[in-house]
């Protein structure tokens, strides 16, 4: 029973036109794929990877690598000083654009109300980003209760924590 399901695995792998995985289960991918040539590799989330995680699908050795991400969001996460030291927190969307390959900068955003979206721009996208067509304005929006931002002054206010280190 394993080996048939096995089998079907690797069948529908070496038909499809797309593969989505992580980059993680990536190897496990390649290796169902026995091989068959890939196009285009697209990583979702490049910049908050540490570069090694990247070179895992880079393995099947795609004719073509598009790698989207943000830098000036979440980097690539370790928690260990000496990673940090010899550079393993970074990315290869870090890299790359430290050696001076050109990364595309989409501007025109689609999520945010244009208030919210303010802060971001000015202060980390140097006043570049813009609104798209968005339904930026919800009935709820002119009830003084619900205005795109409100914020709480906690001056003053207690932090607590939980057994065993985690928040309660």
């Amino acid at each position: 029973r394993r080996e048939d399901e096995k089998r079907a695995r690797r069948k529908v792998m070496e038909g499809a036109d797309v593969v989505c995985c992580t980059l993680s289960g990536a190897s496990t991918a390649i290796k169902m794929c026995s091989g068959a040539p890939l196009k285009t590799l697209v990583v979702d989330e490049a910049a908050q990877c540490v570069e090694a995680s990247c070179l895992v699908p880079l393995q099947a050795s795609p004719d073509r690598c598009i790698l989207f991400g943000d830098p000036k969001q979440l980097p690539a996460t370790t928690f260990s000083k000496e990673a940090g030291a010899t550079r393993y927190d970074r990315s290869l969307f870090e890299r790359l654009q430290q050696a001076g390959h050109s990364a595309h900068v989409l501007t025109v955003q689609y999520r945010m109300h244009p208030q919210v979206r303010q802060f971001p721009s000015d202060h980390f996208y140097s006043g570049l980003l813009t609104d798209g067509r968005g339904e930026w304005d919800a009935p709820w929006h002119s009830d003084p209760l619900f205005p795109p931002i409100i914020m709480f002054d906690v001056r003053g206010g207690a932090h607590e924590r939980g057994g065993g280190g985690a928040s309660p």
